[in-house]
């Protein structure tokens, strides 16, 4: 019986036949010739390879470097779909499979994936992106979670911001903005850029929520500030972990200790921190004024080692500050009221 004519005038049943009359080595040898022969037939294969491996990997609990041959193979093939001259149109397909056993990986992680530095990462494969291989954002978005999400704009904003001739990053920035603005956002986003101030950025912030776009709007309001703007903003917003990353080693008093009292629940260590650099100076100090600000910053304190497991430290502490204050009967009063 005839075989089915292939495009190239040769016959299916031809090259099975020839292929079930090879050996194993033979085959083998036959593969890698071919690979080593035509650079995009090789990047598939390795591709399939690769993509099998990675399942192997998860099977055994070798989450991690699953994801590390994952990113490394899907680098190679992208780069390979991308060079000049002709690639098999399956090389693209196999590509977006290792992407597929990337997030498989990344969700069989415990505990997962640093959000921040997988939000980078998949921003930087849309940046460098020369072939139409980008990641689906939608399905990481379990993963990136807020924190991810914000890496991703942030990121591209900045490449942006350096070169705004970047054209994946053009069209990205094109993309998290949103739709057209109607009126009033247009006239709240040229106030933010004329102000830089929190006020502005709450107004634009109500504006952009009636239309639905704040989560877009949000990175390019953001990136307009600097501290302390930036952090009285982000405070503004609950975003407490950023806060404290932007935060200058000079930032004024009063913001470090709004910054711990909102952080107290989300980051007892850290607002710890804030209440006894300042509790320390404020205890040489006499008056009402400082004995009962004295007071609040240490019973802020005290919630913070209750947080943290560490109340027998703070009851040390305290009576290590009762003995050095016990001539100051007004500040024992109120430290007894309180049940310092």
């Amino acid at each position: 019986m005839a075989g089915n004519i292939d495009d190239d005038g040769g016959t299916d049943d031809l090259l099975v036949s020839w292929l079930d009359s090879l050996g194993y080595e033979d085959l083998v040898d036959e593969i890698i010739g071919l690979a080593e022969g035509d650079p995009g037939i090789g990047a598939v294969l390795r591709a399939r390879a690769a993509v099998r491996t990675v399942d192997d990997m998860l099977s055994d609990g070798d989450v991690h470097e699953a994801i590390s041959l994952a990113r490394s193979e899907f680098t190679l093939a992208a780069r390979a779909a991308s060079v000049a001259g002709p690639v098999p149109g399956s090389l693209a397909d196999e590509a977006r499979l290792l992407l597929d056993a990337h997030l498989r990986a990344c969700q069989a992680a415990d505990p997962p994936p640093d959000p921040v530095g997988l939000g980078v990462y998949l921003a930087n494969l849309i940046l460098d992106d020369t072939a139409g291989l980008t990641p689906s954002l939608e399905a990481y978005g379990s993963l990136l979670g807020r924190a991810g999400t914000l890496a991703i704009r942030d990121r591209i904003t900045a490449v942006y911001q350096a070169n705004p001739g970047h054209a994946n990053a053009r069209h990205m920035t094109g993309s998290l903005a949103g739709p057209p603005a109607d009126a009033a956002l247009h006239q709240r986003r040229a106030r933010h850029r004329a102000e830089q101030s929190l006020d502005s950025y709450r107004a634009l912030r109500a504006a952009a929520r009636q239309s639905n776009t704040w989560n877009a709007e949000r990175i390019s309001a953001l990136a307009q500030l600097r501290p302390p703007v930036l952090v009285d903003a982000l405070l503004d917003d609950g975003d407490l972990n950023y806060a404290w990353e932007v935060l200058p080693d000079d930032a004024p008093e009063e913001q470090r200790l709004r910054l711990a009292d909102a952080s107290l629940a989300l980051r007892p260590e850290r607002a710890l921190r804030e209440y006894l650099a300042v509790i320390e100076p404020l205890s040489r100090q006499t008056g009402e004024a400082a004995y009962a600000r004295l007071v609040r910053l240490l019973t802020q304190a005290r919630d913070c080692h209750e947080a943290l497991g560490s109340t027998d430290e703070f009851s040390r502490y305290m009576a290590g500050l009762r003995e050095t204050c016990k001539r100051r009967r007004n500040l024992i009063t109120l430290l007894d009221q309180a049940g310092l």
